[in-house]
């Protein structure tokens, strides 16, 4: 059998992006394993709902933390405009054999997918 396909890495905001759409993101995917974490998200295996395609989805909290760390309610202005700033280039970039390309986007609950 042929190696897993894993194509999209990269946060994505709803409202930015041609192929964001008013679903939200659990209405498309099923969340899987994680497959690494990093300082401001994580990256975790995605199962399209209608297709069954395997991809890698980018999650980023944008949430302001706490003195100990804890996330709270707000988000955090400067982290929402730099993750804009991060799909704006993954937008522009486009897709290649051998680039990594963002498929689709969402933002929900001071999360990018």
């Amino acid at each position: 059998a042929p190696p897993a396909r894993f194509a999209p890495m990269g946060c994505a905001s709803s409202a930015t992006g041609a192929d964001a759409t008013k679903k939200k993101f659990h209405e498309s995917y099923r969340l899987g394993r994680k497959l690494g974490e990093g300082a401001f998200g994580q990256v975790r295996l995605a199962r399209a709902r209608l297709s069954n395609e395997d991809y890698a989805v980018k999650i980023v909290d944008v949430r302001c933390r706490d003195m100990s760390g804890e996330p709270t309610r707000e988000a955090d202005r400067e982290r929402v405009s730099n993750t804009r700033s991060e799909i704006k280039v993954w937008d522009a970039i486009g897709s290649d054999d051998y680039i990594v390309s963002l498929q689709a986007s969402f933002f929900e609950k001071n999360l990018f997918y």
